[in-house]
């Protein structure tokens, strides 16, 4: 500022504008403040612009952050887990494994002699034809 009291206008440019910024004042500011008034906004935006890109960082640092420990506790739980049996329980399971297997391969079974059952049928239709 060249003077004291440019500097008082300046000042009270700048107060202006931290209390009022959003509106368009500078339309009845005197012109030799009002390209103070447009670096202030300018200045407010990038500080506004910073804020919120400092914001979306911060929100995807929290994500990934997020999803890794998801990951983690999900890698927690698949992990294998010892467990203590006794004898008797042991061949309980291993004789239910068993039977699970059983009815598998027998369902498995019965799936396909149906489909070989109707591969016959198909072809007893094309022999009557």
């Amino acid at each position: 500022a060249r003077d004291e009291e440019e500097a008082r206008q300046r000042g009270a440019v700048l107060a202006l504008s931290q209390i009022m910024g959003d509106r368009q004042l500078h339309l009845i500011l005197p012109s030799p403040y009002v390209s103070l008034w447009h670096e202030l906004a300018d200045l407010r935006k990038q500080r506004e612009e910073a804020v919120a890109r400092a914001a979306a960082q911060a929100r995807a640092a929290l994500k990934a952050e997020k999803t890794k420990w998801k990951e983690a506790r999900m890698k927690e739980r698949m992990a294998p887990q010892v467990v203590a049996m006794t004898e008797a329980k042991q061949q309980q399971l291993l004789a239910l494994l068993r039977e699970i297997r059983i009815h598998r391969k027998r369902a498995l079974a019965a799936v396909y002699d149906s489909a070989d059952d109707d591969e016959d049928e198909d072809d007893e239709d094309d022999e009557d034809d």
